[in-house]
């Protein structure tokens, strides 16, 4: 019974990380894990995992964000990061955004600033958002992919966002008192 019972937790587990990983995103990262120089990371995190680290996060480091209710509709996170290297063609990082149109992603921010690039990509199925894919390339050559799979509405989104500028107000203001 307990082999079985470990089997079925394997291959729950494997099932999770299979997931919501994109063609683009898979052909892209294994292109630059064996190319690129310096240092590399790819991780998967899978939904559960993400669900339970949040239970040992201080309710004072929270602020009133409702961490719970976001990590209820993530299924997994995939982090790739690359630093330290070489700059990432822009050829190469326009690329993976079109493709990933070309796999229904929609654009939903585009961010360009002294050389640093920001673009976050959404892709929806029945009313749902169930990909975000952020990249961010800066002017060192540094690059970071994050692609959260859940089950989102924009709403979801846009409460998360709140929540963030209210914190960072009050921080922000906390500070003002504090001089």
């Amino acid at each position: 019974m307990k082999k079985l019972l470990f089997l079925t937790f394997i291959l729950l587990t494997i099932n999770t990380l299979a997931q919501a990983q994109t063609e683009s995103i898979d052909r892209f990262v294994r292109k630059y894990k064996r190319s690129a120089t310096g240092e590399k990371v790819d991780i998967t995190v899978p939904g559960w995992l993400i669900r339970f680290g949040t239970k040992f996060i201080k309710e004072e480091d929270l602020e009133g964000v409702d961490i719970q209710a976001i990590a209820r509709k993530i299924s997994e996170v995939r982090v790739v990061s690359i630093e330290g290297g070489s700059k990432i063609p822009h050829t190469d990082f326009m690329r993976l955004i079109n493709d990933a149109k070309s796999e229904n992603f929609e654009e939903l921010l585009n961010i360009r600033s002294d050389g640093d690039n920001v673009h976050i990509l959404m892709r929806e199925k029945k009313g749902f958002i169930r990909d975000l894919f952020i990249m961010v390339q800066d002017n060192d050559g540094e690059f970071v992919l994050l692609d959260i799979g859940g089950k989102f509405t924009m709403e979801d989104i846009n409460q998360a966002i709140q929540e963030v500028k209210i914190k960072n107000k009050s921080s922000k203001q906390e500070r003002v008192t504090d001089l």
